[in-house]
């Protein structure tokens, strides 16, 4: 009976609300501002157009239509396709800026002068999870955006100019008591990102203050980025940045934390079908372990080789990286990608790709703290060895100009698996993340499309070759997600639902299973004239209580009502 209410409410929901269409079938009519979400495949990438308007507006919001991505708790941890949080890479504009130092907390990150975010999910991308790339606004705009709600409010100011982009913002969300202790796990943001997009040379500058209250404490967080690319002798492509990700920690269980990471990227082609690739990376992390300063300098290279042809209907590629940490034994890693494309099938313009991509040996390094320890509770173990990783996935896309229909089948094994035992950090034997993923986007006419997504995942480890495979904690089998919107001259609506099935979660004394449960987010806006527009948004529209992590509450429903004004486009 339940289920049914449910499914009668999201029925009414969605003919009132619907959500998401081409931003260019309407780009005469009108500019949706908030989150627009379209999800266009190529093999298994995704890529979500961003709007800062939407007062929820942070990467765990927008990626909540891809089905592969699991949610953590407050610490903002997100895992793609059952792997662990360290496995996914962090990029703005393709400059690493991930924290060295532990687990990326992408509750600290914001949208703020970010367009476009793209999501590539094999390990080919570079790393074992996939790579997040948040990438800067480009297109020249001016606008000021104002929201407020039950959970707090936001402000945001864009300005562009020639090929300069500036973008600041505020934003306090209030937060919640997720242990029920008194304390709020609320954050707050503010905000510089300034981007530049010349013809050949572009560069990124950000930095960002963040204070976010955890469990029984709150943390004074620092990011910063800056990094800058382009061609010399229209031959060699040069990338270099240096980011950085300091946290300080006030009456809780935790140490601060520093770390940095300044990268030199080289590429050339040799030939049409060849290029040479070399990246430096080099980190300084510093912690306090045991209640002493711990200071520690890792340099990597990767040297790539990489080869890429085409005949007639089938393109391949592969390359060859020879990974030499100061601290690790140097290891090859290979990726191979192949695909068939025919074009002109069913439809005149309808083409069906079957693609293949297998990568074997790609690394995840220990963080520090696996290495070197934490605070009093996690000791060093410096002979934690890096995690390796072999994937193989292969699917098919069907694609038209009104609709496409994609299917992935994945498998990735882990080698000296990470895991946390016996109060530090040790390799475990094997650890193997397998499933498949659906994906169906559809654009009904001018005003209506969906796009909905399963996955099914299976994530097991192991402690030695004898032993059986085990679930791994906080993984739900199964994820459905979906967006349905709405487009015409002068309201945009859209509705957007996320369904995870039950997980176990917190073995130490018995098993504690999660309960499935159903996520629904709603926003409409209307544009006024050329200048104001408003936007309503409901989050957890359903109010459904639920927990990603045991214990650690998430959000009721709650609302908030946002203007735009355009300051006049460039």
């Amino acid at each position: 009976m339940k289920l049914n209410c449910t499914i009668s409410l999201l029925v009414t929901l969605v003919l009132v609300l619907c959500g998401t269409v081409h931003a260019d079938e309407i780009a005469d009519e009108t500019e949706i501002e908030e989150i627009h979400v379209t999800i266009e495949p190529s093999f298994v990438k995704y890529t979500h157009v961003v709007s800062a308007v939407k007062m929820f507006s942070s990467p765990t919001d927008v990626l909540k239509p891809i089905s592969s991505l699991a949610f953590d708790n407050s610490l903002g941890q997100i895992r793609s396709r059952g792997a662990e949080a360290n496995h996914l890479g962090v990029q703005i504009d393709g400059y690493d800026i991930a924290d060295p130092v532990s687990d990326f907390n992408f509750a600290t990150i914001s949208c703020t002068g970010i367009d476009l975010l793209h999501f590539s999910a094999t390990p080919g991308s570079g790393s074992i999870g996939g790579v997040i790339n948040l990438e800067s606004i480009s297109e020249l705009h001016r606008s000021l955006n104002l929201a407020y709600g039950t959970a707090g409010n936001q402000s945001h100011f864009t300005y562009g100019i020639d090929k300069h982009n500036f973008s600041i913002s505020r934003k306090n969300w209030e937060g919640i008591d997720i242990l029920d202790d008194g304390d709020l796990d609320g954050i707050e943001h503010v905000v510089g990102h300034y981007h530049f997009a010349g013809s050949k040379w572009q560069s990124t500058i950000r930095y960002a203050t963040i204070t976010q209250g955890y469990d029984r404490g709150r943390a004074e967080i620092e990011q910063g980025l800056v990094g800058v690319n382009g061609e010399l002798l229209d031959r060699l492509t040069v990338r270099l940045s240096t980011s950085l990700n300091r946290a300080t920690w006030f009456e809780s269980f935790n140490n601060n934390t520093t770390g940095t990471r300044t990268k030199l990227s080289l590429s050339s082609p040799v030939w049409n079908w060849f290029t040479l690739e070399l990246d430096q990376v080099y980190d300084i992390n510093e912690s306090v372990v045991r209640g002493e300063p711990t200071r520690k300098p890792i340099g990597v290279n990767y040297l790539r080789a990489k080869y890429e042809q085409t005949h007639q209907k089938l393109s391949w590629n592969a390359s060859l990286t020879r990974i030499d940490s100061t601290q690790d034994e140097p290891i090859l890693s290979k990726s191979m990608q192949v695909a068939w494309l025919a074009q002109g099938l069913s439809a005149v313009e309808s083409q069906l790709t079957i693609y293949l991509e297998f990568d074997h040996q790609t690394i995840a390094f220990p963080s520090m703290i696996d290495r070197y320890g934490w605070g009093q509770k996690w000791l060093p173990n410096p002979d934690v060895k890096p995690e390796r990783g072999t994937g193989i996935s292969f699917g098919a896309k069907y694609s038209t100009t009104a609709s496409t229909i994609q299917a992935t089948r994945f498998t990735t094994r882990l080698r000296d698996k990470i895991s946390f035992g016996r109060n530090l950090s040790e390799n475990v034997d094997y650890g193997r993340n397998r499933g498949f993923e659906l994906l169906w986007k559809q654009s009904w006419n001018r005003q209506i499309s969906t796009n909905f997504a399963y996955s099914r995942i299976n994530s097991e480890a192991r402690a030695g070759v004898d032993q059986p495979y085990q679930q791994t904690e906080r993984r739900p089998k199964d994820i459905l997600a979906g967006t349905v919107s709405y487009a015409a001259a002068s309201i945009t609506s859209n509705l957007t639902f996320r369904w995870v099935d039950e997980a176990i979660d917190a073995c130490w004394r018995g098993c504690v299973t999660l309960d499935a449960y159903l996520v629904v987010d709603g926003v409409i806006s209307y544009r006024w004239n050329d200048v104001i527009e408003t936007s309503f948004e409901v989050f957890n529209l359903l109010d459904e209580t639920y927990y990603q992590v045991h214990r650690y509450n998430t959000p009721g429903r709650q609302f908030s009502l946002g203007v735009s004004l355009l300051l006049g486009n460039r």
